[in-house]
């Protein structure tokens, strides 16, 4: 049996088949034993190298709502999610007793939690409501939050609002705007990076919530990417979020294992909008080779064919069969931190078992970080194809 005190991923060379799993000591040291399928010889425990289990500092901290810091909090079972063009999420859990000597901070719905990575704000939210668990002595309870972006659902563009011929990210922004500037809205979210693209008019009839409504300009053709960032900033990004990154996620290099969601989506959509004004999208090639699907989506009060048109022809990004595949990354392997990559991101994704085979370009839409009570990263990403 080979034993390595500090953790971290073992190899050896010559190759000799491996069965492992982490672990920690009492202390709280990790540990990560090995047990071989044949008897290692001398040269191989020679050839034994170490990556050590990288640490990152992160940092679970209740604000007051214009920013003050109440108090770090000493959490446990940490997790935060980062959703392109989404609010994301984190939560947390602390032991019942030691959750009672927080108590004064501790209030969902009246503080907001902030969320740090090696000292970079990672998101902001409002604490929401807990879950506590009582199965027997002590007890726990989780803190969840999400994301800024999640309180424009419950914020409304009234009946009648009209902007006309004003570009698309400022129309977007003006909405949080307007929002905000109702007796006691203000949610601290402030005008970020808002790029030049194309003027758009739209008018609302009926009401649709903020975050609704910015959902749906960025869908449309020719649209945008967008967030609201955990200092409370928001940034659009025309004509996308994200650089091409030279890094290879790939099964056998930084890839530890793989889940794959297929999608089938539609090849034919229509955008429907008011006074029966309708316009029709289709991919005739998918028609051909998967037969005809259909879907149809509302754009509310839009009565303009062009807007329609865009709208129709943005959801046709998502016909045929589709891989959505999931990718947990090897702790200490290279290219396999957020600090490699972010939201909206292009790599390259090799993976090739029987059926299963990526092979390309693919759109970061996704980063999940569960941080271990030592504080060592498990990273999870979602990626869609280009």
């Amino acid at each position: 049996m080979a034993r390595a005190s500090t953790g971290g991923t073992v190899t050896i060379t010559p190759a000799v088949p491996l069965v492992g799993s982490r672990h920690y000591s009492d202390a709280g040291q990790p540990m990560v034993i090995y047990s071989t399928a044949e008897p290692p010889t001398l040269e191989d425990f020679a050839a034994i190298t170490v990556i050590p289990e990288r640490r990152v500092e992160w940092l679970y901290e209740v604000l007051a709502f214009d920013g003050t810091p109440l108090a770090a909090i000493p959490a446990r079972a940490r997790n935060t999610t980062r959703v392109l063009n989404d609010a994301g999420q984190a939560r947390f859990t602390l032991p019942l007793e030691l959750a009672g000597e927080y108590s004064e901070v501790l209030r969902p719905g009246e503080v907001d939690l902030l969320v740090s990575r090696a000292g970079v704000p990672w998101l902001r939210g409002p604490l929401g409501a807990p879950r506590m668990d009582l199965p027997g002595p002590g007890g726990s309870i989780t803190f969840p939050a999400t994301g800024m972006l999640d309180m424009l659902d419950e914020r409304f563009v009234p009946a009648g609002r009209e902007l006309a011929a004003l570009e698309q990210t400022e129309m977007a922004w003006q909405l949080i705007a307007d929002t905000q500037a109702l007796p006691n809205g203000d949610l601290g979210i402030t005008a970020g990076l808002l790029p030049d693209s194309i003027a758009r008019t739209k008018v609302w009839e009926s009401p649709l919530s903020v975050k609704r409504a910015i959902a749906e300009l960025a869908a449309l053709e020719q649209g945008f990417d967008y967030e609201v960032d955990a200092l409370l900033a928001f940034n659009a990004y025309y004509p996308r979020r994200g650089d091409d990154r030279a890094v290879v996620l790939e099964v056998g290099r930084n890839i530890a294992s793989i889940s794959v969601e297929y999608v089938i989506g539609p090849n034919t959509v229509t955008a429907e909008g008011a006074d029966q004004v309708s316009v029709e999208a289709a991919a005739e090639d998918l028609q051909l080779r998967m037969r005809r699907r259909e879907a149809r989506v509302s754009v509310g009060d839009a009565d303009e064919a062009l807007l329609l048109g865009d709208r129709a022809r943005g959801e046709l990004a998502h016909a045929g069969l589709i891989a959505v595949p999931r990718l947990t990354l090897l702790q200490g392997a290279p290219d396999a931190t957020p600090d490699d990559f972010d939201l909206g991101d292009v790599v390259a994704v090799v993976a090739r078992a029987g059926w299963l085979n990526l092979n390309g370009l693919y759109r970061i839409t996704e980063i999940d970080v569960t941080i271990s009570d030592p504080g060592a990263e498990s990273v999870s990403v979602v990626v869609v194809p280009l």
